[in-house]
């Protein structure tokens, strides 16, 4: 690698932590150009050389923490060999992820990309990986199912666990209280692996 491209590797991941932090510090809404810059130390234009436009990297930040969602769940997955607890235990630390990186978790669902504009296929491989640690579970409680229904069941269960952990953190009346968030959480889990898929 060159000179040049070593100072825009640099800027790249410069910009890159600087909108993880501001986004840690105040949130999406309101993520401005100006302020991820000044983060960074580096001009406002800065930004449109080593990302597409602001979307772009506000989709690079989501990537950054889905990565770190699937290392933590994966680490998780490996100590439970006995799958129904497994899932229990990936449901159980998907809410501690989400209440530990609250800002960053609440960005994957909360950005919203220009109608006109495709996610792109590796935003997509990046989301598809988590689905494939819960399928590997629901693949050994139902080794006969069809790859297909696993996948599709797996986005079930993750939907349903995210909107309990959704409501239980933003508080909205029906949401479980956050000290029963455990409990309800493997209720839910052992409920939707005894039906089959």
């Amino acid at each position: 690698m060159g000179k040049r491209e070593d100072i825009r590797a640099d800027l790249t991941e410069r910009l890159l932590q600087a909108a993880i932090d501001e986004i840690c510090a105040n949130g999406l809404k309101g993520l401005r150009a100006r302020d991820i810059t000044a983060r960074a130390k580096c001009a406002l234009g800065t930004i449109y050389k080593c990302y597409t436009d602001l979307d772009d990297l506000i989709m690079h930040v989501n990537s950054h923490t889905l990565h770190a969602l699937h290392t933590h769940l994966s680490s998780v997955a490996k100590k439970w060999p006995n799958p129904h607890d497994r899932m229990v235990a990936l449901a159980k630390g998907y809410a501690g992820f989400a209440q530990s990186h609250q800002p960053q978790w609440a960005a994957i669902f909360d950005h919203e990309l220009p109608v006109d504009r495709d996610i792109p296929d590796w935003h997509h491989e990046d989301q598809a990986r988590l689905l494939k640690i819960i399928a590997e579970a629901l693949g050994e409680i139902y080794p006969n199912a069809q790859r297909d229904r696993l996948i599709e069941r797996a986005k079930t269960i993750f939907s349903a666990a995210h909107g309990v952990i959704a409501f239980a953190l933003q508080q909205r009346f029906s949401g479980v209280d956050q000290d029963q968030l455990d409990m309800e959480l493997e209720a839910l889990a052992r409920m939707v692996t005894a039906v089959q898929p």
